[in-house]
């Protein structure tokens, strides 16, 4: 929905998930990047190491985001690599709500580092990162390209760079 605001010009600059809609020709600087986890319950198969497969959730419970999230994509296209039927049980929008569902023993979820970080110390879940395939949660600031960007808009890209760090910009 953000970049649609962008490429149609109601947004000057938006923030996305990496990758983004390849149809919009948008101009991106990456400003962020952290690696999957797998969070569930703790009496999962998979919860005994730090890190796990996909091959290792092949027969697990999985509580994912809906269809709206690259997040979702990108695994859907990882399971669908590897020849893995995913057994999707649940549904959700929500981070928060996706974690309670696995910290209620229904099943598997996965969550970016920032905030499987939250939830950790919690004694009914356990996490560890995905590793085979390895993935990440890549985030980048949008604009498009050849629109003139205001001077509020250029000056929160600076900002963003001298905080964040200068992306690598698409």
């Amino acid at each position: 929905m953000v970049e649609q605001l962008v490429a149609s010009g109601e947004l000057e600059v938006g923030a996305t998930v990496l990758p983004g809609d390849s149809g919009l020709a948008l101009e991106t600087r990456q400003f962020g990047r952290h690696p999957i986890w797998a969070v569930g319950p703790r009496k999962a198969k998979w919860a005994r190491g730090r890190t796990v497969t996909l091959g290792a959730l092949r027969d697990e419970p999985l509580v994912m985001l809906t269809d709206d999230f690259s997040l979702t994509r990108k695994l859907s296209q990882a399971f669908l690599q590897a020849r893995i039927e995913p057994r999707v049980v649940a549904r959700s929008g929500h981070w928060d709500f996706l974690a309670s569902m696995a910290a209620a023993g229904l099943g598997t979820t996965f969550l970016p580092q920032p905030l499987a970080e939250r939830l950790q110390g919690q004694d009914t879940l356990a996490m560890a990162r995905l590793t085979e395939p390895a993935m990440d949660w890549a985030m980048a600031h949008i604009w498009s390209p050849g629109r003139y960007l205001s001077h509020a808009a250029r000056a929160w890209l600076a900002v963003c760079d001298e905080v964040l760090g200068e992306g690598e910009r698409r």
